[in-house]
């Protein structure tokens, strides 16, 4: 993998971790788990598996 794919790789899975700490904290604050809030967070993770699968892929 390049040095820029693993640059770009880090920023979105950062900015996965930093969207799962704010869904984390509205949950904290509120008590209340929204069905959007789940549903992104599914597709995000989707997406950071999709990562993981195309790095293997190429490094294999």
């Amino acid at each position: 993998m390049g040095v820029s794919a693993a640059r770009l790789n880090r920023s979105f899975v950062s900015r996965f971790a930093s969207n799962i700490n704010h869904v984390c904290r509205r949950i904290n604050n509120t008590g209340h788990v929204y069905d959007a809030d789940v549903a992104e967070l599914k597709e995000r993770m989707a997406d950071v598996w999709e990562l993981l699968k195309v790095q293997q892929r190429e490094e294999l």
